[in-house]
């Protein structure tokens, strides 16, 4: 059966028993699209800033890789690179900015946070992603 993209991006799904994303498949077999934009969210947050190979602009992309050490205000900065990595993505208007756009992290133990960033698409649709951040130590 061919393909039909109802939607802008590919659509994610997170395993209950894994706690990752992967792609969300239809019944026929192909992959199911949804203008949620949670894939470039994570996508976002994921991606080392400046280092996609088409980002011309060095834009896309977070500074969370940068997070090494646990320091008073560690969860604030976890935030605040979430809020720099996806500030592109208000920028072109596909999110909304202001108090549409939260996030929270809490530390789960000794270089082990997670972070739930909370958004409203552009079209007025609720959204959200975790991600579970390990520090990796120099």
């Amino acid at each position: 059966m061919p393909i039909t993209t109802r939607g802008s991006d590919i659509a994610l799904a997170l395993d209950p028993r894994t706690g990752r994303y992967t792609f969300d498949w239809a019944s026929d077999g192909n992959p199911r699209f949804t203008d949620s934009e949670e894939y470039a969210v994570l996508s976002a947050l994921h991606m080392r800033l400046g280092q996609w190979w088409a980002d011309t602009q060095g834009n896309i992309g977070s500074r969370l890789y940068t997070v090494t050490t646990e320091q008073v205000g560690t969860t604030e900065q976890i935030k605040a690179f979430a809020f720099e990595a996806l500030q592109p993505m208000v920028e072109e208007g596909r999110l909304r900015s202001g108090a549409a756009l939260r996030a929270n992290c809490l530390r789960l133990g000794p270089g082990r946070y997670h972070l739930a960033v909370f958004y409203v698409t552009v079209a007025g649709r609720d959204g959200s992603v975790t991600l579970a951040l390990p520090l990796e130590y120099p």
